[in-house]
């Protein structure tokens, strides 16, 4: 009977040990599920920032809730009373053979970001693109951002663009780094291209004429 007894508080002792132990891992599990879920929202809103920034300020929320692959098939935008700036790096060959490739990706990278926060102190600035040294930039045109000032902000900002490069060639001592600057005014179309990483680009005869107004612009000048 006393070892019958034993093995009847020795089970009892195991199922508590077993009961704690579960309640243990239960709460691990309940911990591990609410980090999840609080990732998951860090996650969904960090590639919700990351969805608006490829589009124009408006114009983000229709996609959303699409597969990018999908994107292109929403219909093209009409862009009206806005301008374009466009800035390339004059002599970028020359440039290039005279730094090494990671002090170059450096100094393309500071040069983008002045732009950019020249970009977000004048307002109303939606970055393009930038390809190797071109920067490409739309001011007006969307939403709450089609001020009538478009014209004068997009000036300000090729001047910015003239004021930090000459900056940055000043600090570094680079003779041969400056940019040159295309400023128009018109109307544009918009649209999302290609399956595969997907863009949204602009078109238009404005397009072309600011890349004929940048070509033709003198070194340290806007045009």
């Amino acid at each position: 009977e006393a070892l019958v007894l034993v093995s009847h508080l020795a089970c009892g002792f195991v199922v508590a040990v077993r009961f704690r132990r579960l309640v243990g891992e239960l709460g691990w599990v309940q911990g591990l599920t609410e980090g999840i879920g609080r990732e998951g929202a860090i996650s969904q809103a960090q590639n919700a920032r990351l969805i608006c920034s490829l589009f124009p300020p408006g114009k983000a929320e229709a996609f959303v809730n699409d597969m990018p692959a999908q994107w292109w098939r929403r219909p093209h935008d009409e862009i009206k009373d806005c301008s374009v700036v466009q800035m390339d790096i004059k002599g970028f060959t020359a440039l290039s053979s005279t730094v090494s490739a990671s002090e170059l990706v450096h100094l393309i990278n500071a040069i983008f970001t002045g732009i950019d926060e020249a970009a977000e102190c004048i307002g109303g600035v939606w970055k393009v693109e930038t390809i190797g040294d071109c920067y490409k930039a739309v001011v007006g045109g969307f939403g709450q951002e089609a001020a009538g000032d478009h014209a004068y902000r997009a000036v300000a900002l090729a001047c910015a663009i003239l004021e930090i490069v000459v900056g940055i060639a000043k600090r570094l001592r680079l003779k041969v780094l400056s940019v040159r600057c295309g400023v128009t005014t018109g109307s544009l179309t918009g649209a999302v291209v290609g399956r595969e990483l997907p863009r949204y680009l602009i078109y238009g005869t404005r397009c072309t004429e600011v890349g004929r107004l940048e070509g033709s612009a003198r070194s340290g000048g806007v045009l």
